[in-house]
C-alpha cells in the first residue's frame, strides 16, 4: 500500500475520533447538569481521546512533510498536497475547539448554587418567587441551555458533513488534477527540447554564415586575380607584335 493511501486512512481515522470525541463531551455535560454521574471517569476517557487525536495530527503532519520531499515517489501532486495540508489545518482548529469545550465548566443552575454556597441575593429574575417558581424558572434555564448545546452539536455535525462533502468533491476532481500536472509537465519537457534546437540551430547558422562570407570574399579575389593576369597578358601579346 502507497504511503499516499496510508495517509488517507490515518485522516479518516482522525474524523471518526474528532467527531466520537465532540459527542462524549456534549453527552458528559448534559448528566452533569442533570447530576447524573460523576464526572471523573468521562474526564478520563475525554482526555485521553484528546491525546490520541494530537498524536494522529502530528503524525499525518510528519508524513505529508516527508511526502513533499519527493511527490513523484509517493505519488502526489502539488495541488493535492496543498489540500492536505489545508485538511491538517482545519482538524488542528477542531482539536482546539474541542478543547476549549472541554475546559469549559458547566453552568451552575440557581438551585444548585443556593444549595452549595447557601442563600443567594434576590434578583429580579428571582425576586418574588415561591420554591415551586423557582424550580419552574430552573427547569427553563436548563432546557435554554439544553437546546444552546443541541445547537452547537447540530451545527459541528453540519461542518463535519460539508467537510466530507468537499473531501469527496477533491477526492472526484483529483484524476483530473492530475492528468492536468501530467499534461503541463510533458508541455514544458518539449518547451525545452524545441529551446535546445532553437539555440543550436542559431548557432549553425551564425557559422554557416561566415563560411558563405569567406567563400564569396574568395571567388571575389580569383577573379580580381583573373582580371589582372589577363590584362597584363593582353598587353604583352600587344607589345611583341609592335616589335616584330
Amino acid at each position: 500500500m502507497q504511503q499516499s493511501e496510508k495517509w488517507l486512512e490515518l485522516y479518516e481515522e482522525l474524523e471518526i475520533k474528532i467527531r466520537t470525541t465532540a459527542s462524549q463531551i456534549l453527552n458528559k455535560k448534559k448528566q452533569e447538569k442533570d447530576n447524573q454521574i460523576n464526572s471523573r471517569q468521562p474526564n478520563i476517557i475525554i482526555r485521553k481521546s484528546l491525546t490520541e487525536i494530537k498524536t494522529l495530527i502530528s503524525q499525518l503532519s510528519k508524513d505529508l512533510k516527508e511526502m513533499k520531499s519527493d511527490f513523484r515517489k509517493y505519488g502526489l501532486t502539488f495541488g493535492e498536497y496543498n489540500r492536505r495540508k489545508n485538511l491538517i489545518k482545519d482538524k488542528q482548529r477542531d482539536y482546539k475547539k474541542l478543547q476549549q469545550d472541554f475546559a469549559t465548566k458547566p453552568i451552575e443552575s440557581i438551585v444548585t448554587k443556593k444549595l452549595k454556597d447557601g442563600p443567594l441575593e434576590e434578583t429580579k429574575e428571582t425576586q418574588g418567587l415561591n420554591n415551586e417558581e423557582l424550580l419552574e424558572l430552573e427547569k427553563e434555564n436548563i432546557d435554554k441551555q439544553d437546546e444552546l448545546i443541541d445547537k452547537v452539536g447540530v451545527s459541528v455535525q453540519r461542518q463535519t458533513q460539508i467537510a466530507l462533502a468537499i473531501s469527496g468533491e477533491l477526492d472526484e476532481q483529483k484524476p483530473l488534477l492530475d492528468d492536468i500536472d501530467t499534461k503541463m509537465t510533458k508541455t514544458n519537457s518539449k518547451i525545452v527540447k524545441n529551446t535546445k534546437r532553437l539555440s543550436r540551430f542559431e548557432k549553425l547558422s551564425k557559422k554557416k554564415g561566415m563560411t558563405c562570407i569567406i567563400c564569396f570574399l574568395i571567388l571575389v579575389i580569383v577573379f580580381l586575380c583573373f582580371l589582372l593576369f589577363t590584362s597584363q597578358g593582353t598587353k604583352l601579346l600587344d607589345n611583341t607584335k609592335k616589335k616584330l
